[in-house]
This record gives structure tokens, sequence and C-alpha cells, in this order.
């Protein structure tokens, strides 16, 4: 007999995004941010609620490369990475220099970062 376990509600790709030890947001097609795991939202101090009410850009540092990183990649459609990325700001805090990497998910119109 097999033991079957209690399926969460959460959903497997969610599950997956959130054992990540890596902040991971997912943007929309318009641009706002569709989903973040809880890496991403302690690193941005803040819940996924309110990062989708308040877009990326409101959590980058004015003249961060990471905002014209999704336009690249919103035109045409390849990964990008960039290396030593400063993201400080009084907003989330200082000794944020991170690696990014912005890639479109196949087949979405939808973007991760």
């Amino acid at each position: 007999m097999s033991d079957n376990k209690t399926i969460t509600a959460q959903p497997i790709s969610a599950q997956i995004l959130d054992a990540l030890p890596h902040p991971v947001l997912i943007l929309n097609a318009e641009g706002g941010i569709a989903t973040a795991n809880m890496v991403a939202e302690s690193f941005f101090q803040t819940s996924i609620n309110m990062m989708r009410r308040r877009g990326l850009d409101y959590f980058l540092p004015f003249g961060s490369p990471v905002s014209a990183l999704v336009q690249l990649v919103r035109e045409h459609r390849l990964s990008v990475n960039e290396h030593r990325v400063d993201l400080s700001s009084p907003r989330i805090g200082t000794d944020k220099q991170v690696d990014v990497y912005v890639s479109p998910l196949p087949e979405s119109p939808e973007m991760t970062l």
C-alpha cells in the first residue's frame, strides 16, 4: 500500500521558486511584478503584494542598469547578465551588490529576473 502525502495548496512552481537561494522576480507582459520568491521578499524587505502594487522601478535605485537590462530582454528576447550591480538604496538598505540575470520565459511574454 502506498503512502499518499497531502499536496499543499501552493503550486509546485512556487515551491521551486521558494527553494532557490537567490531573489527571483517574474515580470508580467506590462513590466509589473507578477510574482517573486521568498528570498526576493526578504531582499527587498517587503511582501509580494506590495511589490505587485509598486512595480520594479520603485525598488531600484535611480539610474539602475536593471531597467535597461529588462528593456533589452523585452526587445530582443534574449538572456543577459550583469555582474556586481549595486542595488543599495535608502528604501532597501545598503550592501545590496548583486549579479543580475534577466531572461524571457519560454513561450511566454513574462520575464524572470
